[in-house]
């Protein structure tokens, strides 16, 4: 057979007129779409990215009515209406940004149900941010959207802002408020508090007869209230915590319905627990800021000065007074250091014919660290003779004497004329001048801050009436009283209290301080002492001050002193570990940075608003 040669085509293989024309217009269809495919393919592509700018955009607006922006909103949902992906979604939620700007809009054609306001622009979350921002009126007429739509609302929320625009509630409109055995504590992400901590607050506001101006601390926690010119305190706070004094900063504040205080109740529980038996006050202060973190009296010196005690109770500074002595020395261009490494204490000294005694006879002083260690009165007397009348009465103005502490008043020069005794005596803080014991907390301050005296403050916040909204007051500027290596050679004299001199029984291992000790006398108190001191070192978060009354001898007050303060450092000790000051220590100018850079409100009062 020869292979060469073509086969014959079988009858199956030879195509008909039919089979022809079919192939023929499956290649036409093929060609056609081909040549449509580009513009379909691009059609398609544009209605996708159009329908995902549409999405994209709605999500925008929604973030823009979370963040309050609603006009933002507004204009944004005005050009998605027309939107074949998502006019209908655009069109509700133009009429809540609507709603929030209280613009007056057309009803809605369209009927959502609730999973679709969940969706697309979730009215309760809506509502609850605006809750948070204090924009009350927005709350109220956002409720009545809710309600028009047949969408659930918080009635905590409701009835907390009816509160606090002013309107008229009635305590049985506590019926409508989640039971109270839900708990007060924050049931969702830590932001914001909780709806049965609101509705907690808002019940207790019904249910006093007189609400009066609500106290809290620098945490949000309760202290108590202001009715009718009386504090009363919170439930678990002593009365000794509430200083009469914010009497008075509340009246500062005529409007406000309630105020978020500087005081820390947990400091104020620790300075409280270390007087024991003893009388007298105690003040602990952040040196950065000036906030008073606790003031506080034991219960017989609360009673018998109208619990003012803290802020007014005048009495001589005594040796924590050389401070002011050494500064002038320093400012006057003097070496105070090496003008006592040659003086001997022999325990005595005339002044004006009369004897200045010394606590002991030191000996040789060999410089100003040993004279402060060992409170040498002659040596410090001989510094403020040495410099002169006019040049320490200057001083002492410019620590405070003859001032305003803000809202406070400071210490006061008694008399400030006399003789080369009374001028020694005015030098070493005996007789002649009078301070409080917020004063005398501000000088550790001053020392502790580089010698920059912060403004003491009271009140961190302003705000309503359920206390859920504060708004931070800004933290005054510190002034210049000295320069900052005299500053360090104040700092280095007062470790050297606490390491080698009469401070040295109160060491506490684990919180580091400096300090200056004094004691003094009146005829008609007796005994008492201040010692003021700041730590834990090297970056000191509390400047405190110490002062024991109504002893009879400098033996017993000084034993008082030594058995409270150490007990204060003991306690603050346990804070400072738990709060983790020596872990991370920050510099004075970085917490002063922050305090006034940072809103109070949210350094401090976060917890409050956790419902924590």
């Amino acid at each position: 057979m020869d292979r060469s040669r073509p086969l014959p085509p079988t009858p199956t293989d030879t195509p008909t007129q039919a089979d022809t024309s079919g192939v023929r217009h499956r290649a036409d269809r093929r060609r056609l779409l081909l040549w449509m495919m580009p513009p379909l393919v691009a059609a398609l592509l544009v209605a996708c990215s159009e329908r995902a700018g549409h999405k994209g955009s709605l999500e925008l607006a929604r973030e823009y009515l979370l963040a309050g922006q609603a006009a933002a909103a507004e204009r944004l949902l005005a050009e998605l209406e027309s939107s074949t992906w998502v006019g209908r979604e655009a069109r509700f939620g133009r009429r809540v940004a609507k709603t929030l700007l209280d613009i007056e809009g057309e009803g809605l054609k369209e009927r959502f149900g609730a999973g679709a306001l969940s969706r697309v622009f979730p009215l309760h979350t809506i509502l609850r941010a605006a809750f948070d921002r204090g924009e009350f009126d927005a709350v109220l007429r956002l409720s009545t959207l809710a309600d028009s739509l047949g969408a659930p609302v918080d009635q905590a929320l409701r009835l907390a802002a009816r509160i606090e625009t002013g309107e008229t509630v009635s305590v049985e409109d506590v019926s409508v408020l989640p039971p109270a055995e839900a708990g007060v504590t924050n049931s969702g992400s830590g932001a914001e508090p909780s709806s049965t901590f609101v509705a907690a607050r808002v019940r207790d506001h019904l249910q006093q007869p007189d609400p009066g101006v609500l106290l809290f601390d620098r945490q949000g926690r309760p202290l108590g209230r202001v009715v009718a010119d009386e504090l009363v305190p919170a439930d678990g706070v002593n009365e000794t915590f509430l200083p009469r004094s914010i009497l008075d900063r509340v009246a500062d504040f005529p409007g406000a319905g309630s105020l978020h205080l500087t005081l820390d109740l947990e400091l104020s529980r620790v300075a409280q627990r270390a007087f024991g038996r003893f009388r007298g006050s105690i003040v602990l202060m952040d040196p950065a800021s000036g906030e008073v973190l606790a003031a506080v009296s034991d219960r017989r010196t609360y009673a018998r000065e109208d619990g003012r005690a803290v802020f007014e109770q005048g009495r001589e500074p005594a040796s924590i007074a050389k401070i002011i002595t050494t500064a002038a020395s320093l400012r006057a261009g003097n070496d105070p250091d090496r003008s006592l490494r040659r003086k001997r204490c022999k325990g005595h000294e005339v002044y004006a014919g009369e004897r200045l005694y010394c606590p002991v006879i030191a000996g040789p002083l060999r410089g100003l660290d040993r004279a402060m260690a060992v409170s040498c009165n002659v040596a410090f007397a001989d510094l403020g003779v040495e410099v002169g009348r006019r040049s320490l009465l200057d001083e002492m103005v410019r620590w405070g004497f003859g001032d305003h502490l803000g809202a406070f008043r400071g210490g006061r020069v008694l008399r400030a004329h006399g003789d080369d005794r009374q001028l020694a005596d005015l030098s070493i803080g005996l007789q002649h001048a009078e301070i409080t014991p917020l004063h005398a907390a501000l000088m550790a301050a001053t020392v502790a801050g580089e010698g920059r005296r912060p403004v003491p403050t009271l009140v961190a916040a302003v705000d309503g009436k359920l206390g859920l909204h504060p708004r931070a007051l800004p933290v005054p500027l510190p002034k210049r009283v000295i320069d900052p290596v005299w500053a360090q050679e104040l700092h280095d004299s007062m470790v050297h209290v606490v390491q080698r001199g009469t401070a040295m029984r109160v060491r506490t291992p684990g919180f580091p301080v400096a300090m200056k000790t004094g004691t003094a006398s009146d005829p008609r108190w007796g005994f008492h002492v201040n010692y003021i001191g700041y730590g834990p070192l090297p970056d000191s978060r509390v400047a405190f001050a110490v002062r024991i009354t109504d002893q009879g001898t400098s033996k017993r007050v000084r034993h008082a002193a030594v058995e409270v303060t150490a007990r204060l450092l003991r306690g603050l000790r346990g804070v400072s570990r738990a709060r983790g000051w020596l872990d991370a220590p920050e510099s004075f100018d970085q917490r002063l940075a922050q305090a006034r850079t940072d809103p109070r409100s949210l350094r401090y009062l976060e917890p409050v608003r956790a419902g924590r």
